[in-house]
């Protein structure tokens, strides 16, 4: 079974479900609406993302990879990625955009922290920290790198 159909079955249960569940099972619904589909995303990228972070909970440590950067809209988001190992293999896996409202360190380093914690990941695990070249992200004076390590209190940052 390919990874697209394996998708749709799951799609399919999900949605099959909250309908008999909430009484309102049709089938000749088609659920093409921009709300269907943007609930159908939603429930796949939070599957998606509790299977991730169960596998960064079940590491015994972890790195953050974060880069911001305007997005198409001109506004700024940032990404934030976790690198873990899992059964003696390295994998590097996207959580989230973040849409950032201040670019300046002290700002940045609390929505990373903000954005961890939402997801039930121990700071205390967090190893190691990448970012660009950016003043405003690493450096050794009151850096996102600086705000960071001070709140995760880990001896390895």
């Amino acid at each position: 079974m390919e990874i697209s159909e394996k998708f749709w079955n799951c799609c399919t249960v999900k949605i099959e479900i909250q309908m008999l569940v909430s009484g309102i099972y049709q089938k000749n619904a088609n659920y093409q609406s921009q709300e269907s589909q943007n609930e159908l995303l939603k429930v796949v990228a939070d599957t998606i993302s509790k299977t991730i972070v169960k596998d960064i909970k079940a590491s015994s440590m972890f790195s953050i990879i974060a880069d911001e950067a305007r997005g198409v809209s001109c506004s700024e988001q940032m990404s934030i990625c976790i690198r873990f190992v899992k059964e003696d293999e390295v994998y590097e896996r996207f959580l989230r955009f973040v849409n950032v409202n201040e670019l300046n360190a002290l700002s940045l380093a609390a929505d990373i922290v903000r954005n961890l914690q939402e997801l039930g990941l121990a700071l205390s695990q967090c190893v190691a920290q990448c970012y660009d070249g950016a003043a405003v992200m690493s450096g050794r004076c009151q850096r996102v790198q600086v705000h960071v390590r001070e709140q995760c209190k880990s001896p390895c940052l």
